[in-house]
């Protein structure tokens, strides 16, 4: 079984890394991006490495809507985004989501199974 497809790790599940040894190299990123669509490798505020996506919502209910949902996928899973908002106009609200594991300083199959479950969650409820 591949491992490195969206379903897969839509379907994986988060598990508690303790060892730097589990934070992917570039070569293991890569192919891993493919599958999760549009997200790209960016520096969080903390200069560590993280996937991010920015989605546009019609609105500030939705947006709140939209983390609301996440974060109970998050909760379940054990792993929690980062968020940069930003109000558009009237009717967009632009939602940046970071997903990284900071407590090893990078990124981890963690990140990405969330991102495809970030993914999911948009296009089932909030896509247009």
């Amino acid at each position: 079984m591949n491992l490195d497809t969206f379903e897969a790790l839509v379907n994986g599940r988060c598990i508690m890394y303790a060892k730097p040894k589990n934070l992917l190299s570039e070569e293991r990123i890569v192919p891993l991006l493919v599958a999760i669509h549009d997200w790209s490798v960016t520096k969080n505020s903390w200069h560590n490495p993280a996937l991010v996506k920015t989605f546009f919502l019609p609105g500030l209910k939705q947006e709140d809507d939209f983390k609301k949902k996440l974060g109970l996928i998050a909760d379940e899973q054990r792993h929690h985004p980062f968020y940069y908002s930003h109000l558009l106009n009237d009717h967009t609200a632009k939602l940046s989501v970071y997903w990284t594991t900071d407590s090893l300083g990078g990124i981890t199959r963690n990140d990405f199974i969330m991102a495809a479950k970030t993914n999911q969650l948009f296009t089932k409820h909030f896509s247009v």
